[in-house]
């Protein structure tokens, strides 16, 4: 796995972001959101909480995207709208947030 920049690393420390998404940065961020869509597409059967958790992972991908440098553009760009697309085609749309 690939250091995150600086700045992505920096602002993942500033606001207390668990070690993993620290150290891992977008590539963490990005496995971990292709193995969410996965569960999702293949009918997720855990935790709320979890999900919970997942959807704040996808969170901070839109935060950080704005700090990152091109290396680290070119592989989010490469692979997260049909990431995106994946988990909308398997989801319902709802009134109320989450």
């Amino acid at each position: 796995m690939n250091d995150p920049s600086p700045a992505i690393r920096e602002y993942c420390t500033l606001h207390g972001f668990s070690k993993r998404v620290c150290d891992g940065g977008l590539e963490y961020l990005m496995h971990d959101w292709q193995r969410t869509v996965g569960d999702v597409v293949g009918g997720f059967t855990g935790l709320f909480d979890e999900y919970l958790n997942d959807m704040d992972g996808r969170r901070i991908l839109d935060e950080l995207l704005p700090l990152a440098d091109d290396t680290e553009r070119r592989m989010v760009a490469s692979s997260l709208p049909a990431l995106d697309d994946g988990f909308l085609n398997a989801t319902l749309p709802t009134s109320s947030c989450i």
